[in-house]
């Protein structure tokens, strides 16, 4: 069976997995050689450049950034964004405890400041990346990180009133969990689309 039959185009097709099958590829991927910290540096050149992308050059990007490994993908993101010219702002709702793994040598890597929740205000930035928890984040939130995507949420609502779609955006890793319908109002980033 030839490429074209088998119903290959010659680009790149991405698979939509489970939060489980993930789960399993990034342990099968880890356990064959490559390091967890590549994978996150994978993952936040795949969200800084759906962000660049969409903010273009001196755009200004808020990402909140959770203690996994979301979290970890979000500061690379920052890191690389930065490096790109955009300005950057990190928010840790949770703060700077808690981190560990590799998601601690991202923290790590990023030079900036970071800055507590009460500093955030969705508007003062082109785009906002949720990197507070990922895809296989199955409680409520709760706390700073409730209050982190009610905020979010509030910006995007404002904004869609004020008849500034294009001004309404978010990139995040789960929102059906996060804040459910709401962000169908909003651009979500689950994988790269490259």
């Amino acid at each position: 069976m030839d490429d074209k039959s088998a119903g290959m185009t010659g680009k790149a097709e991405l698979a939509l997995l489970t939060t489980q099958q993930m789960a399993a590829a990034d342990r099968v991927a880890i356990a064959a050689g490559t390091p967890g910290i590549v994978l996150m540096e994978r993952a936040g050149r795949a969200v800084a450049d759906a962000v660049l992308g969409r903010a273009g050059a001196g755009g200004s990007v808020t990402l909140l950034c959770g203690p996994g490994n979301n979290g970890g993908d979000g500061f690379v993101a920052a890191r690389l964004l930065r490096e790109r010219g955009l300005t950057v702002r990190v928010v840790l709702p949770g703060g700077v405890d808690g981190f560990k793994g590799d998601a601690a040598l991202a923290l790590q890597s990023w030079a900036g400041p970071v800055e507590p929740l009460s500093g955030f205000n969705a508007a003062q930035s082109d785009i906002v990346v949720d990197a507070m928890f990922g895809a296989g984040l199955t409680r409520p939130l709760s706390g700073a990180f409730a209050d982190a995507a009610a905020q979010l949420v509030q910006d995007a609502a404002l904004r869609l009133r004020m008849g500034e779609a294009a001004r309404a955006r978010a990139l995040t890793f789960r929102w059906d969990v996060l804040l459910g319908q709401m962000y169908d109002a909003l651009h979500s980033l689950a994988c790269p689309t490259r």
